[in-house]
């Protein structure tokens, strides 16, 4: 009984091996996936964080903390050149309501032509894949926007992955997995759109995504491994055991979601770092030059110094802040809770609903109003015949007995 209660004393923690795959490209994309890593290192998991440099003015910044196995890969001479164009792109347009979706589309072959040249260099390097094979990861993490990850996936042949998104809302991931997406109620992600839509916005947002979907190029890349045929990322993201969305639900619309969809937002978040942090004495000189300054930081894509000043908003962050700080379940112990579920169970079909194989007729009951249209017709149909009838015959008895009255 004593060498029981000894072992007890011990918690028994399982180490899992994980991967995040985080191409270097954006500062706050690879902030949020550096944020992961380290939560799953503090939890006490083996992580390897594998981040080719894509763009060269971030690859001196340390975005992992806890993570002590970083790899990374030098950018091919085209994808540098690359990432320089990505990074001299003005974004500021999309601040404004006026900007369409067409204004997107040049930032989006930018996007394509960077994972193309990226998925060459992973080619090429082989050899360090073959290192990272012999690791025998558990679970591979990594943004679902980034199509090389499903070659790296393949290539390492790991069964168990989690398709993530620094974003708030993908509506092709989510789509995928077969989560509800009405427009009647969800904006588009680059909408200006509220929930609230009158008839005009409802069809600008009803057609924008196949509108959108026409225009993308199409999501498939070559396997690393013969015979080296193309890996459509739709058919694979369906078999992933969850996705990380950076989104709250305490921020967000409210709509609809799955189970599969684990939203981590905040999970950067710190209340209590932040309220005893102090900024550099740069920050602290600018500050300090006005009474009343207040510093906004979207990340590096959407620059604050960009938002129009004809819009002023006004956010309740007292009650925003105790809301992050006191969620019933803190973003950390999600991402950690489900990532080690993951890890543990692997696949999992009782997440991946059956209505993502239905087809438009079937999913919207199309067929149930069509067929129940026609046989309320057919009734209606029926009873009006018999009704006519009826009448019919009570006018015939009628007149027969006026009839034999009168004789």
């Amino acid at each position: 009984m004593k060498y029981v209660t000894f072992l007890l004393t011990f918690p028994l923690t399982f180490s899992y091996n994980f991967l995040v795959f985080c191409p270097l490209f954006g500062h706050s994309h690879t902030t949020f996936f550096a944020k992961i890593a380290d939560t799953l290192s503090d939890a006490g998991h083996n992580v390897t964080f594998f981040t080719p440099t894509v763009t060269r003015k971030y690859e001196k910044i340390n975005y992992v903390r806890s993570t002590k196995n970083v790899i990374h890969l030098e950018p091919s001479e085209k994808l540098a050149l690359i990432g320089d164009k990505f990074q001299m792109s003005d974004p500021s347009k999309f601040w404004k309501q006026d900007s369409s979706i067409y204004e997107i589309l040049p930032m989006i072959d930018t996007f394509f032509e960077m994972f193309v040249e990226l998925t060459k260099v992973l080619e090429e390097n082989l050899e360090l894949l073959d290192k990272l094979k012999e690791e025998n990861f558990d679970v591979m993490i990594f943004e679902n926007i980034v199509p090389p990850a499903y070659s790296v996936l393949d290539y390492l042949q790991i069964e168990t992955f989690i398709p993530s998104t620094s974003i708030a809302f993908d509506n092709s991931l989510l789509y995928s997995i077969g989560e509800p997406f009405m427009p009647s109620a969800i904006p588009f992600p680059i909408s200006e759109f509220s929930d609230r839509m009158s008839f005009s916005e409802r069809l600008i947002n009803s057609i924008s995504i196949p509108i959108m979907n026409t225009f993308l190029p199409k999501r498939e890349f070559k396997s690393f491994r013969p015979p080296y045929s193309f890996i459509e990322m739709a058919s694979l993201e369906p078999l992933s055991s969850f996705i990380f969305t950076n989104s709250n639900s305490y921020i967000d619309y409210p709509r609809p979601t799955l189970e599969k969809n684990v939203q981590i937002g905040g999970i950067s978040v710190e209340m209590a770092k932040l309220r005893n942090m102090k900024v550099d004495e740069e920050w602290d000189r600018i500050l300090n030059m006005r009474s009343k300054t207040v510093l906004i930081s979207f990340g590096s894509f959407m620059l604050s110094k960009d938002m129009p000043l004809e819009y002023k908003y006004r956010l309740a962050s007292e009650t925003l802040a105790l809301q992050f700080a006191n969620q019933p379940v803190k973003p950390k112990e999600l991402l950690v809770r489900h990532a080690e579920f993951a890890a543990r169970f692997g696949r999992l079909p009782s997440l991946d609903p059956y209505s993502r194989h239905m087809s438009f007729i079937e999913y919207f009951l199309i067929d149930i109003a069509f067929v129940g249209s026609i046989s309320l017709f057919l009734i209606s149909f029926v009873l009006f015949l018999i009704t006519k009838q009826t009448f019919s015959f009570i006018r015939f008895m009628l007149s027969s007995a006026a009839k034999l009255k009168s004789d």
